[in-house]
């Protein structure tokens, strides 16, 4: 039986899940001003909506605040983060989640 390869994730998976670790373990401090889209993508070597769509995907699972015209940043009430699953599934894992200062806060208890 041959073996199964693993598959690396793609670009913009690697990308969501590098920030989301680095927001977890504190390399990303709270309130910390990210690159913009243009400069990130430039400095990658990547498509500017692959940027961007990691960053919308980042300010909708509550790791950053993006604001048209102004700087991106990290989530001011991330700074006791609790690790989330990606993609998060809060339904089918049994996860508790609630949104305590405009963020959305996880929980394995549930």
């Amino acid at each position: 039986m041959p073996r199964s390869k693993k598959r690396q994730p793609g670009p913009s998976r690697a990308l969501y899940e590098e920030f989301r670790a680095r927001i977890a373990d504190g390399s990303y401090a709270a309130g910390m001003a990210l690159p913009s889209t243009r400069a990130l993508a430039a400095e990658r070597g990547l498509p500017r909506a692959t940027v961007s769509g990691v960053y919308e995907q980042l300010a909708a699972d509550g790791f950053i605040d993006s604001r048209p015209g102004a700087a991106t940043q990290t989530c001011s009430c991330r700074a006791a983060l609790i690790d989330v699953p990606f993609p998060c599934r809060a339904s089918k894992r049994g996860w508790e989640m609630a949104v305590v200062d405009d963020c959305l806060w996880a929980n394995a208890d549930g």
